[in-house]
């Protein structure tokens, strides 16, 4: 016998009432859920971001710390270099003083000299040889300024070969020219990465110049040069 319709409606009432605060638990439980996820990946982020920017930092200072090692690294080389360039008295392989043809001589004159210095690793002799060989060339010919010159190469170790060369103009004009023109402007170039370069300039009176033949007063002359007993040619302004 079937129970009251009351009965079933009360059921179902029941039911509905249960369904529904299932349903509000389900939501109030997702958007609990949503808000908590929400926080983690916001505190995820914001920890991410925090990472990446101490990333970013230690990257940025990995970089200085290497730019100041190379700079101190080439700071101390420099100073090395220059060092050697100073302490170098040796004069033991010098060439045989050459004189331009046909040039005249004023013993009371001053003339403008340049002594340049050059230290490279031993690999890099044969380059500097081939493009001095071409330099040659150019600076013995006629109308270039130059008196004469002598010049050396020595090797102190694999990676310190030196080579030196001692010119003597007749005005500063005349080097200034031959230096941007030509051989040695391509020269200077392509050895720029290779040598590490020193230069002295002076004025030497035309009765200091070596004589041709003479081997010692060409040692003396170079030695002179390398010991400071020129007085400077200080650069125009």
């Amino acid at each position: 016998q079937r129970a009251p319709r009351h009965d079933d409606d009360s059921f179902s009432a029941d039911s509905r009432r249960r369904r529904r605060r299932r349903h509000e638990y389900d939501s109030l439980t997702f958007f609990a859920h949503q808000i908590v996820s929400g926080r983690i990946a916001t505190t995820l982020t914001f920890r991410l971001d925090k990472l990446t920017y101490i990333y970013i930092n230690i990257k940025q200072l990995a970089s200085l710390f290497r730019i100041m090692c190379v700079q101190s690294k080439t700071s101390t080389r420099q100073a090395t270099v220059t060092a050697m360039h100073k302490d170098d008295q040796y004069i033991g392989l010098l060439k045989p003083w050459v004189l331009t043809p046909n040039t005249q001589i004023d013993k009371d004159k001053e003339y403008f000299t340049v002594a340049t210095w050059g230290t490279m690793h031993s690999l890099r002799i044969f380059k500097f040889a081939w493009l001095t060989s071409k330099i040659g060339k150019q600076l013995h010919s006629e109308g270039s300024g130059l008196i004469g010159e002598t010049r050396q190469v020595t090797n102190w170790g694999f990676s310190d070969c030196r080579g030196e060369t001692f010119t003597v103009w007749q005005k500063r004009e005349d080097m200034a020219s031959f230096y941007v023109s030509g051989a040695h402007k391509n020269a200077m170039i392509s050895m720029k990465d290779d040598v590490s370069f020193r230069v002295r300039r002076v004025w030497v009176k035309g009765s200091d110049l070596p004589t041709p033949g003479d081997y010692e007063s060409n040692k003396a002359f170079v030695l002179r040069i390398k010991s400071g007993d020129f007085p400077e040619a200080v650069k125009k302004t």
